[in-house]
């Protein structure tokens, strides 16, 4: 096994961070470092700005995996283009700069490099078998592919997938991407739990 996987796996137990990285990806996004997100000084978002000069526009399609996970909002896809994320992700990981970042669950196949899969997750594969978009699609929704599980829940988003494909299913794949995604992942990290 090489170097660097027992130390990926070390960093993955850490319980916080993702949650560690999405706050700090908040901070740098306050000030106008992230991609998608952050907004000019006019009141525009970068989104806009690029489709504007006619860049291309976020697929929240293709961003979005099958399970429902926002790939778009997570620290491990944004750090594909932002230098200073990914230097962050590559020392908390320990793990050359060059592989610290991820294209998204669909355009990894559903085998994500960074995890040290060496398969598509179960999610994945039966959607492809199913030849469905989303798990909310299936007639099996929802299923134990989406159990919910403490392990690891304080670091990664796992635990909001029923949630968001719900969500999805109610308001639309651009709404919740445009309007609800990321305040979900915010909630889930930050906010505090009330009944």
């Amino acid at each position: 096994m090489p170097k660097h996987n027992s130390e990926l796996n070390e960093a993955r137990a850490d319980p916080g961070f993702q949650g560690k990285c999405f706050h700090r990806m908040e901070q740098r996004e306050r000030a106008g470092f992230l991609g998608y997100e952050a907004v000019s000084q006019n009141g525009t978002s970068l989104e806009e700005q690029k489709e504007r000069k006619g860049e291309r526009k976020m697929n929240y399609a293709q961003m979005t995996a099958p399970c429902g996970l926002d790939c778009f909002n997570c620290p491990l896809y944004l750090a594909g283009e932002n230098l200073e994320l990914r230097s962050v992700i590559s020392k908390k990981m320990n793990i050359p700069s060059d592989g610290a970042f991820c294209k998204g669950c669909r355009n990894e196949n559903g085998t994500i490099p960074i995890l040290n899969m060496t398969g598509p997750c179960g999610v994945y594969q039966c959607v492809q078998q199913k030849n469905i978009d989303f798990c909310s699609d299936c007639t099996d929704f929802p299923c134990d592919h989406l159990h919910p599980y403490a392990d690891k829940a304080g670091g990664v988003p796992h635990n909001t997938k029923v949630f968001n494909l719900c969500l999805i299913k109610k308001m639309g794949l651009e709404a919740w991407a445009q309007n609800k995604a990321k305040s979900v992942k915010n909630t889930y990290f930050k906010g505090k739990w009330k009944i």
